[in-house]
């Protein structure tokens, strides 16, 4: 076992400061994903090979900044769709409060990270955008191999389509490995692992250029989009 779970009598079991939503995402939704940030993963899959931490992908957001009006706007809906899904299965009551309001504010930022087979992150908490605000809820979107997210003292299995939507304020949490020859077969993710993480734009966050032309996400959109009245 790694630094993360030296001492752990536990590997799979999901602590209440986390919520999982296993095979949340179809074979045809994540394939979609991946075909949007093909360029990107064929920019950093040499680098990722051997890296021992995660690599970023640059959106070209700056932090906080909402999807709103940019190329990634087309990815809201599965946000809020992974958002209002763990709402409903959330039994921690603080954190299906921080959900739910983060659902409200319907204003959602981004980070993209891809790791290699030997990729790992420290455990560690996040600052929050706003100095004070006790709460960063991540929803996070894990494609190709299988990571062993760590997080309340444990280390989480997500296997590819899984997600995992908990507080990084509250919660310690970082990547203890990731599992070779996991990633379902055709998805062209055979050696990586695309994460996706989700959270509410930072009133600080400035839209800094126009959108460009869609890049094809509309059918997608559609498979999540949720009604504005549908809160968890």
């Amino acid at each position: 076992p790694s630094h993360a779970t030296q001492g752990m009598t536990s590997l799979t079991a999901v602590p209440a400061s986390v919520c999982i939503l296993r095979s949340f995402l179809t074979e045809e939704e994540q394939t979609c994903i991946r075909s949007f940030f093909a360029s990107d993963l064929a920019e950093l899959q040499s680098d990722a090979k051997n890296s021992k931490v995660g690599l970023r992908v640059e959106t070209g957001l700056a932090t906080g900044q909402s999807l709103q009006g940019t190329r990634y706007e087309e990815l809201i809906p599965i946000a809020r769709k992974m958002f209002c899904s763990s709402a409903e299965e959330c039994e921690n009551t603080d954190l299906k409060a921080a959900i739910e309001e983060a659902i409200k504010k319907n204003d959602w930022t981004m980070n993209v990270l891809v790791y290699g087979e030997h990729g790992s992150m420290e455990p560690h908490v996040d600052a929050p955008f706003t100095p004070g605000d006790p709460h960063k809820v991540f929803g996070s979107l894990n494609l190709g191999l299988t990571v062993r997210f760590f997080a309340g003292g444990v280390s989480i299995p997500l296997a590819s389509g899984d997600a995992c939507v908990f507080d990084a304020v509250k919660t310690f949490h970082g990547v203890d490995c990731i599992e070779p020859q996991t990633s379902p077969r055709n998805l062209g993710l055979d050696h990586l692992r695309l994460g996706l993480f989700f959270m509410t734009a930072s009133p600080c966050g400035k839209n800094l250029e126009p959108a460009p032309a869609s890049v094809g996400l509309d059918a997608l959109s559609d498979l999540f989009e949720v009604s504005s009245d549908d809160s968890g």
